[in-house]
């Protein structure tokens, strides 16, 4: 869900039942916006590393270190994201999210 213009919190219920919510720093909130059910890792790389280069901003050397921890962390750690072999279309509440 949107809690403000700029910022997201995701919103489950966990084993027990009860509801829990966790908002995302920058990285991990950009990068879960960006995954779009249709980019590879790779294309996902280049799509970061033009980001940057439009930005006029440089390229951090462990980019693509950084950005495979944070897809893992919002895959194994909060469920937020999954890899699959072939594109697919993204769940309703991921493509459309509470405001």
């Amino acid at each position: 869900m949107w809690i403000t213009k700029e910022e997201i919190a995701l919103v489950h219920k966990d084993e027990k039942g009860s509801i829990k919510t966790t908002t995302m720093d920058f990285w991990f909130q950009e990068m879960f916006l960006d995954a779009d059910g249709k980019k590879t890792i790779s294309e996902y790389l280049l799509f970061l590393i033009k980001q940057f280069h439009d930005s006029k901003m440089q390229i951090p050397d462990d980019l693509d270190q950084f950005m495979i921890e944070t897809l893992l962390s919002l895959k194994n750690d909060l469920n937020a994201i999954e890899f699959t072999p072939m594109p697919n279309q993204l769940k309703e509440e991921f493509k459309n999210p509470i405001e």
